[in-house]
């Protein structure tokens, strides 16, 4: 059975030599924007929330999250989600509705992911839905910012 938690930024050491390459792996087509190290401060800091799934005992898939506050509402958004098990843990429902919860108690009034072509496929079953499409121009291809 799949069990879903929250890891504390006081724990994260004691889980992130497991997560580390499924964070690495999650951010090879989004590299610009972050690094599993940046990934790591940023739990480590509070600014960003891990979570992991596990099958008896062994850590098989991760999340980390964000809080983002716009003028009129505030979003639990998705950064990374990575693993072998992701199909398995979202459709464990009593577990996904764990963060569910506690985007709610927040003050959160959506969740959101920036997500891959195909993952909207085991997405719906939890509610998440495709709304709209992100497109993106790089503006200086040819300088580190």
């Amino acid at each position: 059975m799949i069990f879903f938690s929250g890891i504390t930024a006081d724990d994260v050491d004691k889980v992130w030599s497991i997560v580390k390459p499924m964070v690495a792996a999650a951010l090879v087509h989004e590299s610009n924007f972050c690094t599993d190290e940046d990934i790591y401060n940023s739990v480590r800091a509070r600014k960003m929330q891990l979570w992991v799934a596990a099958d008896d005992g062994n850590i098989v898939a991760c999340m980390v999250s964000e809080i983002v506050e716009y003028p009129r509402t505030k979003v639990a958004h998705i950064v990374v989600l990575g693993g072998d098990s992701i199909a398995s843990w979202i459709s464990a429902r009593d577990q996904w509705e764990l963060f569910e919860l506690w985007a709610g108690r927040m003050g959160c009034k959506y969740i959101e992911a920036h997500a891959r072509p195909g993952i909207g496929k085991l997405t719906k079953e939890i509610g998440l839905f495709k709304h709209g499409e992100i497109i993106r121009k790089e503006l200086f291809p040819n300088t580190l910012q």
